[in-house]
């Protein structure tokens, strides 16, 4: 037979289970959150509510806790250091050529404005904050001798340069003359039988007529910088070459004569010429004036 004490421990045992100890039903309340779904945060920066089983009531909504001199940013939920910018106006940009500073976000203070950068030889427009081209005017000899006359010139594919020249040159200066001005118009007559008269007549377009004073003639069939441009005719090119030669250029040459424009083809080195038969300088003579406007490299 059982002791007293044996039942008495029995019956503690069953309590402590939440069951007693005649029917060995549960003696825990039921949860009251049955059905009860607590509403989801209201942000990033809230842990939404629990279910309290006794009563079936949510708990309210908590923040995210952040260290000192941190919030919470809305769009991750996570901790950032506080940014001091929340009340601060940076000055706006000076003018045109100017870029307005910024806040740093952990002293409040607006950096220094900078200046529109702009590539080497252009200049900010302050009416309207465009880099454009520095311009400025470079003075060169074209010598009727040399099939191509270095300038110095460093250009940048797409620039713009003006060029005025003046003077004169001789394309036949040991066959009687064959004097042009920059167009490629005839200065004087060569003197009729000789050497540069025989040549001009018969082989220069057009073919069979003797030159006349302020004729132009060009170079027909023969190759040379422009076949299809006057005689004497200023041209212009531009060479990866600072060095180059008359073969070292795949843009070709354009005809400028005594006003006028190149647009540079690429990137490069300007070089200007007499229109002549390619290797006839040997005889050629005298040199044009040029003035060259356009960017500074």
């Amino acid at each position: 037979m059982k002791s007293l004490k044996y039942w008495a421990v029995l019956a503690v045992a069953l309590s402590a289970c939440g069951r007693d100890d005649k029917h060995g039903e549960s003696t825990q309340p039921e949860s009251q959150c049955a059905g009860v779904t607590c509403p989801a945060a209201a942000d990033k920066c809230h842990v939404a509510g629990s279910c309290d089983a006794a009563a079936g009531v949510c708990s309210a909504q908590t923040a995210v806790q952040c260290p000192a001199r941190q919030t919470c940013d809305l769009s991750d939920g996570t901790c950032k250091v506080a940014s001091l910018c929340a009340s601060v106006t940076c000055p706006a940009a000076a003018d045109a050529c100017h870029v307005a500073g910024t806040c740093d976000a952990a002293t409040g203070v607006c950096s220094a404005q900078a200046a529109v950068p702009c590539s080497a030889g252009e200049t900010c427009d302050l009416s309207d904050g465009i880099c454009k081209c520095t311009s400025v005017t470079n003075s060169v000899v074209v010598a009727a001798a040399e099939a191509v006359n270095p300038t110095t010139i460093q250009v940048a594919k797409g620039d713009g340069l003006t060029i005025l020249a003046s003077g004169s040159v001789d394309l036949s200066n040991a066959n009687g003359g064959y004097i042009t001005d920059p167009n490629g118009a005839l200065q004087a007559v060569p003197p009729l039988g000789s050497g540069s008269d025989y040549w001009f007549t018969n082989f220069a377009a057009p073919t069979g007529v003797h030159p006349e004073l302020g004729m132009t003639k060009s170079l027909g069939t023969y190759s040379g910088p422009i076949p299809s441009a006057p005689y004497g005719v200023l041209f212009a090119g531009v060479s990866a070459n600072p060095s180059a030669a008359i073969s070292d250029f795949p843009d070709g040459f354009v005809a400028i004569g005594a006003s006028g424009t190149i647009t540079a083809p690429s990137d490069g080195f300007l070089f200007l010429g007499v229109n002549d038969i390619t290797e006839s300088q040997g005889d050629d003579a005298g040199a044009y004036a040029v003035s060259i406007t356009g960017c500074a490299r």
